[in-house]
């Protein structure tokens, strides 16, 4: 018997590790989505640095205008129930670029503050809620220091770096403004986490695309909170200024509405339908979770490894001077699906998250 139980040890490690390809159900555009009862959308930069110096970026517009898209034309979300804020409330619906009627208000300090207190007085403790954020993002590169990012000074930030004497840890922002314009202003992950105070709410679904953006799980994550961020807490955010939408979120969104979608200047919504994607349906109930759009999308872009925070517990993060993960082990039912069949059978399957 002591023999044998080392051999029962391999065998069983080697069916979690090895067996990766399994044909999950697939949930296509019809099957249940997220819901959301309120939502609140910041553009909140529209120039950054490339290859040729300062250009314009339109997946900032295109990525929040697709997300408006989705929440009204998909999800059912009353107009009355988004808050809208842009750098470009007047002119980019003067010039045709959204259609009319599509912005709140101008992104900036008085008016996010205000959008967050809305958010307070509207939703309950029944209620789904999205924020959803594109701008520019500061934080702390391993090999090449502060980009943006302050030294954490009340230690909440915890043991992140070693600059050879001593560990420190560094607050990210999210930095809204015309970059470059003398306008900009840093929005800080303790300040974020200040603005969600005294939100009542069922679910919290906190998307962030920024430099950084995974830095702002370790002040955010908490119960019945999701956070997803289009990278990891110690790398840039890449965009394509010649791309119609994030290189991430193209598949996130495309996940969330069902279809792959193109910016379509003479189409009445601006968005059109190229065709049909299906989501895999990890847990097997027909329902498109976030954390299985946040799968698909990272599988299809994992370049600046997107991170997810989906269970509260401040994980993924970076202590230590490494990225701490977690691992999950899908166990599940293949009763059906889309695709499937109705076999009855439990498989096990090893996954990486994020």
């Amino acid at each position: 018997m002591r023999r044998a139980i080392p051999v029962l040890l391999i065998i069983v490690f080697s069916m979690f590790t090895f067996n990766f390809t399994l044909n999950f159900p697939t949930a296509k555009a019809t099957a249940s989505k997220p819901k959301v009862d309120w939502a609140l959308i910041i553009q909140g930069t529209d120039y950054g640095v490339g290859r040729y110096g300062l250009e314009e970026i339109p997946a900032s517009l295109h990525d929040c205008y697709y997300m408006f898209y989705i929440l009204t034309h998909d999800l059912g979300v009353p107009r009355d129930h988004i808050k809208f804020l842009s750098l470009h409330k007047l002119d980019y619906e003067w010039l045709g670029d959204v259609p009319p009627g599509t912005f709140d208000d101008f992104t900036d300090p008085e008016a996010v503050m205000n959008a967050f207190a809305w958010l307070k007085s509207k939703s309950t403790i029944n209620d789904n809620v999205l924020i959803f954020i594109f701008t520019h993002g500061g934080g702390y590169k391993p090999d090449e220091g502060l980009r943006g990012g302050r030294i954490d000074l009340d230690g909440d930030e915890g043991n992140e770096h070693w600059d050879g004497t001593k560990w420190f840890g560094v607050d990210e922002c999210l930095r809204f403004g015309s970059y470059g314009g003398g306008s900009e202003w840093f929005f800080w992950d303790d300040e974020f986490r200040g603005n969600l105070t005294g939100l009542s709410y069922k679910t919290l679904t906190i998307i962030i695309t920024a430099c950084f953006a995974g830095g702002f799980i370790d002040d955010l994550s908490g119960p019945n909170r999701i956070i997803i961020t289009s990278s990891k807490e110690t790398t840039y955010t890449h965009v394509d200024k010649y791309a119609d939408f994030g290189l991430f979120n193209q598949h996130l969104l495309d996940a969330l509405h069902g279809y792959h979608a193109i910016w379509n200047e003479t189409a009445e919504n601006r968005i059109t339908d190229q065709y049909e994607v299906t989501v895999p349906d990890l847990d097997c109930n027909g329902i498109i979770s976030w954390r299985e759009i946040y799968h698909y999308a990272k599988d299809k872009y994992p370049d600046d490894e997107p991170w997810c925070d989906a269970n509260g517990n401040g994980l993924p993060t970076y202590k230590d001077g490494k990225n701490y993960r977690e691992y999950f082990l899908w166990v599940w039912h293949n009763w059906g699906g889309y695709t499937t069949p109705n076999t009855g059978e439990y498989r096990l399957r090893r996954n990486k998250h994020p």
